[in-house]
């Protein structure tokens, strides 16, 4: 072949009434003049062909070159899920490429990812056998063991080696197993549903388990807001423990409302939850929040009180008709502007620069902030007669005491209160004309001061008694 006659010989294969091309075959020393393919003799899988003009031995001693007609062996890939328990079995195919003659190869198995010391899948190795005229594949199978713990995908190998009249083709096949697994903290709520708890009354609860079996131990901290009790308290949190052994077993939480007096309509409260774990996996994993629906049991109360018509006749009705500033002290003046007599003891509070000014009884100097003082007006002062006026100045005989400074500032505003106080009551010691009627409350007043005061007030300028007398309102 070729100008220089070198030579080469072609190996063809007929099916049907085809021949087609499968080698060209040369000699590995080949010169011009060889004159290779010259002859040729097929015995089988045998193939012998002459070189007549080769003269490495001599000049045209010629040679002979013999060929063998070897199989080829491949093992496939195997990928496959490994399930929660029990064993997967990973088949790998081994194939040749012809069966005109007896074959052999070995196998085992080699550690990747995957490992037989972590119990991922069984150690195997042997021998596969084939038969001349016999099947081109022949199977191994390779137990993966299954597992509950997230993971991420892991290999190993199936190995061929030490083939018997064959040629390694593809020698190794990769077994992938596949996670079948996931990460997660589970709840199952007993309605199935929603949970709804209600103040005062029903309960409902929820299960927690992990999704998957950790490497290490975790804990799941639930944190509630103050509207519901885990049952350490409204709004402590409370703690489960999960291990390899329990992950999958379910811990029950219950949930109680916190049941209180705020009249706040049906709402909701929400229940946070944190990992923490030397499982790098379950670690800080976010987890979302749970809410649960609250039925609230508190209402708003109506009290209606019968309809006086023309029940003001013989009423009193205090009111403070002055505040003024008269030498080294404050002055208020209250007067009786009702048409019936004021017989029951009360209150009167004077505030200076409260922090929230008063609107209403029971709003005390006190209560309300910044400085003031009470007088009290009992029996030596009463009955108090229509059109009847008092003044109560501060440090008088009637003054209670509190904790006026003696310094009114420029631009301070200050309020005086007649009947400010019963604490068993919402209109004071004194039932007026205004409140039988249900006509706007009238017994607060205010002025501003214009310019700084500066007041003397001796040395009784606190003359808290420790209690009041008992016929005046408690406050």
């Amino acid at each position: 072949a070729g100008d220089n006659n070198s030579g080469a010989a072609y190996v063809f294969v007929r099916s049907g009434s085809s021949w087609s091309q499968q080698v060209k075959l040369t000699a590995n020393d080949t010169e011009a003049g060889d004159y290779f393919g010259r002859s040729v003799a097929v015995n089988g899988d045998t193939a012998v062909i002459g070189a007549d003009g080769e003269d490495h031995g001599g000049f045209y001693a010629g040679s002979v070159y013999v060929y063998a007609l070897y199989a080829g062996l491949s093992i496939d890939d195997v990928t496959l899920s490994e399930g929660d328990s029990g064993a997967a079995m990973f088949n790998f195919t081994i194939s040749r490429t012809h069966n005109s003659g007896d074959v052999s190869v070995a196998y085992s198995t080699v550690d990747g990812s995957a490992t037989t010391t972590d119990g991922d899948y069984v150690a195997a190795s042997g021998t596969v056998n084939f038969a001349a005229g016999g099947a081109l594949t022949q199977q191994v199978t390779i137990q993966v063991n299954g597992d509950a713990r997230f993971e991420a995908d892991e290999t190993f190998v199936v190995k061929l080696s030490d083939s018997i009249n064959a040629v390694l083709v593809d020698d190794e096949g990769a077994g992938t197993i596949e996670n079948d697994d996931t990460l997660g903290v589970l709840f199952f709520t007993a309605s199935g549903g929603d949970m709804h708890v209600t103040e005062g009354g029903a309960t409902d609860s929820y299960d927690v388990m992990l999704a998957s079996e950790p490497s290490a131990d975790v804990m799941i901290t639930l944190d509630p807001d103050v509207q519901t009790d885990l049952g350490n308290g409204a709004g402590n949190s409370i703690s489960l423990t999960f291990t390899d052994s329990n992950w999958d077993t379910e811990q029950t939480v219950t949930v109680t409302a916190v049941d209180d007096l705020i009249v706040e309509g049906n709402h909701s409260s929400r229940i946070a939850c944190r990992t923490s774990s030397n499982d790098s996996d379950y670690n800080s994993i976010v987890v979302p929040d749970t809410i649960i629906d609250i039925t609230d049991n508190d209402s708003i109360v109506f009290i209606f009180l019968p309809m006086l018509v023309n029940n003001d006749v013989g009423a009193p009705d205090l009111m403070v008709k002055d505040i003024t500033i008269m030498g080294n002290s404050v002055q208020v003046t209250i007067e009786n502007q009702g048409q019936g007599p004021v017989t029951d003891a009360f209150w009167v509070d004077l505030y200076i620069n409260p922090t929230v000014p008063p609107t209403q009884v029971n709003h005390t100097w006190e209560t309300q902030g910044g400085e003031g003082t009470m007088w009290g007006v009992q029996a030596d002062a009463l009955p108090l007669h229509p059109g009847d006026a008092l003044i109560l100045a501060v440090g008088d005989a009637r003054d209670f005491g509190g904790n006026f400074s003696g310094i009114i500032p420029s631009g301070a505003t200050i309020y005086a209160q007649v009947d400010s106080a019963h604490t068993q009551t919402t209109y004071g010691g004194v039932m007026e004309t205004h409140e039988i009627n249900g006509d706007p409350y009238n017994n607060i007043e205010a002025i501003t001061i214009s310019s700084t005061v500066f007041m003397f007030m001796g040395s009784g300028e606190e003359t808290a008694v420790s209690s009041p007398p008992t016929f005046l309102p408690s406050r």
